[in-house]
């Protein structure tokens, strides 16, 4: 993404031939790129190489996303792309409305900024801009197809800023280079959208063309189940909106450890999660021990993190807080990993019974009052101190199952 298919020794005297290889990189190399940020690299350093003397060039994309409204991405000549998130609710902050983003936003018009003392009453960004000894600032709206509000930049440290023509050719490419970054952005978002909902592992699955219902893999994997203990009395004691709150607090608790520790969140069941921790590839016909070993401690160890935390808060909490205790069990086992459902409506899950065995488990932490217990299949392979409770009888499964508990 550095150079593509336009060297340039000489900048081209042509306004029109600058536009055509500038245009022509974007559709050529700037189309293909990962994300964004390369392209915003790309065509920065692109521009540089016909003599714009750019020393900064930013990118403002809205963000479909959890944890934030929006994105910038920031380009300064010698240094890496930066990026820079904003969570929801940053455009009711008074930065935002003192910004040349929000000026071009509401006017939809281009803004050319001279960078100096009058400017600087007016824009919060200008004093910056002076440290980095930029002359003048030019913001672009630039709108998506789907109406999202997005901008560009570009910043010179010229004596006397841009050229007119400069200018004009930077307008005259907009609409090329809207229409990349939307095409990246929009590709962008997909992918991290469909991870938020579906997970990190079957999103990469179904990208990669794993759509057929009934397409499943064997995987041998580490299961953890972690729900919240009297979930059933809170629901009929609480008001709803205070229940979800209460439920994104636990969450917050709990899932950060299986990530951290390269689990998969699979579901989310009500109260529950259900993860999966796979040891080695899919298609080998038994993973090493080596990565039966790696996967249950990882999975032990996001299960004792969870109590450790969910302790930690019921200790600080304040009078009008209800304890959060949660129930987490543990198992090893052969899975299938896949899609299954009806028509156009799929679910990408795993099944089988260990995942019976597993869920059975979990409900067993309530009656013998243990946060967390496992199966003998499991406590054997993690090498840790762990006791042996007894043998029960779970719904749905035959004979005893022999359960284990840290001591």
């Amino acid at each position: 993404m550095d150079s593509g298919p336009l060297p340039a020794s000489t900048p081209p005297a042509s306004g029109e031939e600058r536009l055509h290889r500038l245009e022509r990189w974007l559709i050529e190399s700037g189309a293909q790129a990962d994300d964004p940020g390369q392209v915003l690299k790309g065509i920065s350093k692109q521009l540089l190489e016909l003599g714009i003397p750019l020393t900064r060039t930013t990118l403002h994309v809205r963000a479909l996303h959890a944890e934030r409204i929006g994105v910038t991405r920031i380009w300064r000549k010698g240094h890496k792309v930066e990026e820079v998130y904003f969570p929801h609710g940053a455009r009711d902050d008074p930065v935002y409305h003192n910004s040349p983003l929000k000026a071009v936003y509401d006017s939809r018009e281009w803004l050319v900024l001279a960078v100096n003392e009058e400017t600087a009453k007016r824009y919060n960004i200008v004093p910056d801009l002076v440290e980095l000894g930029v002359t003048e600032y030019v913001v672009a709206p630039m709108f998506f197809s789907n109406g999202m509000e997005n901008a560009v930049t570009w910043a010179t440290d010229r004596p006397g800023g841009f050229l007119a023509e400069e200018i004009e050719l930077l307008r005259r490419l907009l609409p090329t280079l809207r229409t990349v970054y939307e095409l990246r952005t929009l590709h962008h978002t997909f992918h991290d959208v469909l991870r938020m909902y579906a997970g990190r592992g079957p999103a990469e699955r179904i990208l990669s063309g794993q759509v057929r219902r009934g397409e499943v893999a064997r995987i041998e994997s580490a299961i953890l189940f972690c729900d919240m203990r009297n979930f059933t009395a809170l629901t009929a004691a609480m008001p709803a909106e205070n229940l979800v709150t209460v439920l994104n607090e636990y969450f917050d608790h709990v899932v950060p450890h299986v990530i951290s520790r390269a689990g998969e969140i699979l579901k989310y069941l009500g109260d529950g999660i259900l993860a999966i921790f796979p040891a080695g590839e899919e298609d080998e016909d038994v993973a090493s021990s080596k990565a039966i070993t790696y996967s249950c401690m990882a999975a032990y160890e996001a299960a004792t993190a969870i109590v450790e935390a969910l302790d930690a808060r019921n200790a600080r909490r304040g009078d009008d807080s209800v304890p959060i205790e949660p129930a987490v069990s543990l198992h090893y086992g052969r899975l299938a990993y896949g899609n299954v459902g009806s028509g156009e409506r799929l679910d990408f899950t795993v099944i089988g019974s260990a995942v019976n065995l597993t869920s059975r488990l979990n409900e067993l932490c309530s009656v013998v009052e243990r946060p967390i217990l496992m199966s003998a299949d499991f406590a054997q392979r993690i090498g840790s101190d762990c006791c042996v409770l007894g043998s029960f009888e779970l719904k749905g499964i035959e004979g005893q199952t022999i359960v284990h508990a840290p001591e």
